[in-house]
């Protein structure tokens, strides 16, 4: 059974507000298995912030062919920082997408709190569209663009596919990581292109068995693991046959100092990368000054941190913007064990220019082909 939105009342104009109707559909098609919730084609639907929640009969499927638009920042609450929307708690559910998510970030990046920290006038901005606590879920073709803040969220999900995702931000747009990852397990991410202002991919604390392939990023803060502290733990993760195009980091595991928890069993395999300013980085002593007090800058060597160990480094290849294109920055309390180098060339993009690897107790093991030379 299909519940097309506009047998609900919606206008599909861009300015009538469509949101009880969005409401409506969904409680009717929760409610009847095998049922589709049908976002019509060739209309735009103003939507405001909406959580469309279970259980549901089986087999919910929603289908996005028309778009979806978010109202102004200047009409959501100053304390609310929920996502735009929010899927919550289903299984078996899929969506199918050939429509676009529009978060309307403009009229957020301007106040937003992270480049101006501490200002009382900044906004916590929403998330575009977290799937929370939903289990076998099926995700194609989804675009999403212009978020507030992180563009697709899988939180606290399990045995997720998700593949021909479409993300694009501006490069200087705050905070606006494309998929992120958190608290979820045996998830697949698979043919995507990822444009935003923070990393095409995060992955953070109580993930586990992760695979990223296939993937374009750029502009973006790469691929990152973490950031990581609270006693986070994340481990089985692969990163395979990515691009990653003048990007501020390639592939990245970053940690807070003094936090603790641990990353293991990662491997980042066939990627290249164009013009990264930083394109191998392992940071045991990462501060983001927006978010934290971080005091005095420490030498990596000097405190305590995440546990890193059984990180491989394969076919990784491409040109490294700054000199530097291996840092292994880790902590002598808890190091990096376990890191292996298996044929990575990265040149530095200037012609003539030597490129070099610098290593801050990490231990491990590098192949013949390994240039920058290894300083493990």
């Amino acid at each position: 059974t299909t519940f097309n939105l506009q047998d609900y009342g919606a206008k599909g104009d861009g300015v009538t507000d469509d949101t009880q109707a969005l409401e409506r559909a969904w409680q009717d098609a929760c409610k009847s298995p095998d049922a589709t919730l049908l976002i019509p084609g060739g209309k735009t639907f103003l939507i405001a912030q909406v959580s469309l929640q279970g259980p549901c009969k089986p087999n919910t499927k929603i289908r996005i062919e028309g778009n979806i638009h978010a109202p102004d920042a200047s009409s959501w609450s100053n304390s609310n920082s929920a996502p735009w929307i929010q899927i919550k708690n289903l299984e078996g559910l899929k969506v199918e997408a050939t429509g676009t998510l529009d978060g309307n970030g403009t009229s957020w990046w301007s106040r937003a709190c992270k480049p101006t920290p501490g200002s009382t006038s900044c906004r916590k901005a929403p998330t575009s569209i977290e799937f929370n606590t939903v289990k076998n879920l099926r995700v194609n073709g989804l675009e999403v663009v212009n978020s507030p803040r992180m563009h697709v969220n899988f939180n606290g999900c399990q045995h997720v596919a998700a593949q021909w995702l479409r993300i694009n931000s501006p490069g200087n747009s705050p905070n606006t990581d494309g998929i992120h990852i958190t608290n979820s397990q045996d998830v697949v991410i698979k043919y995507a292109m990822v444009a935003a202002g923070d990393d095409c991919v995060s992955i953070v604390g109580g993930s586990s068995n992760i695979d990223v392939s296939s993937i374009v990023c750029g502009p973006g803060h790469g691929i990152s693991i973490g950031s990581l502290g609270g006693g986070d733990v994340v481990s089985g993760v692969r990163v395979r046959n990515a691009n990653l195009i003048g990007t501020t980091n390639g592939v990245r595991i970053k940690s807070y100092k003094n936090g603790h928890g641990a990353v293991s069993d990662v491997s980042f395999e066939d990627v290249r990368m164009d013009e990264v300013a930083n394109p191998i980085i392992i940071d045991q002593a990462y501060c983001d000054a927006h978010e934290h007090d971080c005091g005095a800058e420490a030498a990596a060597e000097e405190v305590s941190g995440v546990s890193i160990s059984g990180v491989r480094y394969k076919n990784i290849s491409g040109t490294s913007k700054t000199k530097t294109a291996i840092t292994l920055r880790c902590s002598q309390v808890v190091g990096c064990d376990g890191i292996e180098l298996d044929n990575v060339e990265i040149t530095q993009a200037t012609k003539g220019a030597n490129a070099d690897a610098r290593c801050s107790n990490a231990y491990g093991v590098a192949g013949k082909n390994v240039f920058p030379e290894s300083c493990l």
